[in-house]
């Protein structure tokens, strides 16, 4: 990327020279795979090893920052729904009626969002938020595809739509600043 100017919505006053990195969530790439299985178990068992990684992460997240209490608590409500049994069972219950496990995950949050938008407040939109991030984390868990942070280090990272988890990767690998 040399001498591009790019213009969006600024979270802090200052001006940034360097070089960048630009990140963003895996929001086009991961779509799921629109085929019906015929082993639901290798789909059910998929799920669980997606869903136990991001608790097992988010687990060793809330440890690291356990002083912070407002990153804790993103992190930790993120949890309470990966650890609802509601999930699981009607991801699994989307599974046993043919669908891959992507499909049942994307079928499932895309409900469940639809659902809170009908509220139309604030609240609403905050909670939508957190809901899509973490149907995009199950999602990038399951096809193994994830933003690459290695390269973030002494550089100005313009990112859009990361989750908690991501940006909280962007400061442990020494950005020098965030956009």
């Amino acid at each position: 990327m040399d001498n591009q100017r790019l213009i969006g919505i600024a979270i802090s006053k200052g001006i940034a020279i360097g070089k960048a990195k630009l990140l963003s969530l895996y929001n086009s790439s991961i779509l799921p795979r629109n085929e019906f299985v015929n082993n639901s178990e290798t789909e059910k068992a998929k799920f669980e090893q997606a869903r136990i990684q991001i608790i097992n992460e988010s687990n060793r997240i809330i440890e690291k920052y356990k002083d912070k209490v407002k990153i804790k608590s993103i992190i930790e409500s993120e949890l309470m729904f990966l650890e609802d049994d509601q999930l699981s069972t009607n991801i699994n219950l989307l599974i046993e009626d043919g669908n891959n496990c992507e499909n049942a995950i994307a079928i499932f949050f895309d409900n469940y969002i639809s659902i809170i938008n009908n509220n139309n407040n604030n609240l609403s939109n905050n909670k939508i938020n957190d809901i899509h991030f973490l149907k995009q984390k199950l999602l990038q868990n399951i096809s193994e595809e994830k933003n690459d942070f290695s390269e973030v280090k002494n550089r100005i990272v313009i990112a859009s739509l990361l989750d908690s988890d991501e940006i909280l990767k962007i400061y442990e690998n020494n950005a020098i600043g965030l956009a």
